[in-house]
């Protein structure tokens, strides 16, 4: 017999999901808010793809390693500039 639903624990238990609170754990390989909106709120951890994340914030202590950096908006400084600035 498979077990299919329920509530175990504040824990609702679905065919593909297991849902707490504001916590949705997805067999698909995802970690999510309930209120996920790509863009828009909440946030998601996937496996798919080779991993993903979104969050609106992230606080990292210790070391960020990247092979690539990209930023919507970069701010530069000319080296002129910069020397007239010391």
């Amino acid at each position: 017999m498979l077990f299919d639903g329920g509530v175990v624990g504040g824990w609702t238990i679905g065919t593909d999901t297991l849902t707490g609170g504001n916590l949705i754990l997805d067999k698909a390989g995802d970690i999510r808010s309930a209120d996920y909106q790509s863009d828009v709120k909440g946030w998601l951890i996937t496996s798919q793809d080779n991993g993903f994340a979104e969050f609106e914030n992230a606080k990292i202590r210790g070391t960020l390693s990247t092979t690539t950096f990209q930023k919507v908006k970069i701010l530069g400084i000319k080296p002129l500039e910069l020397m007239v600035l010391l």
